[in-house]
């Protein structure tokens, strides 16, 4: 079982991002790429692992980023 669609199922207005090309080759998942320390352990990224994935994120947030709603606004409903 896929855990991508249990998690999406029943949810409106989602997205998910797929960072796995930008981490490993067809054939391999380097620790290290340009110098940089990828991992900082078997599971997770390092701070400068994750941070090299900055602009896809970046161009993910911008290609389905939606206006906010100003009836939605918490402060607006406490009159602020």
């Amino acid at each position: 079982m896929r855990i991508k669609p249990l998690a999406e199922a029943g949810l409106n207005n989602i997205s998910s991002l797929s960072v796995e090309n930008n981490l490993c080759s067809a054939h391999v998942c380097s620790s290290e790429r340009g110098g940089v320390v990828m991992y900082r352990d078997s599971n997770h990224l390092s701070i400068l692992g994750a941070m090299t994935l900055e602009p896809q994120f970046l161009r993910a947030i911008i290609a389905h980023a939606r206006p906010r709603d100003p009836a939605s606004n918490p402060a607006r409903a406490h009159g602020r």
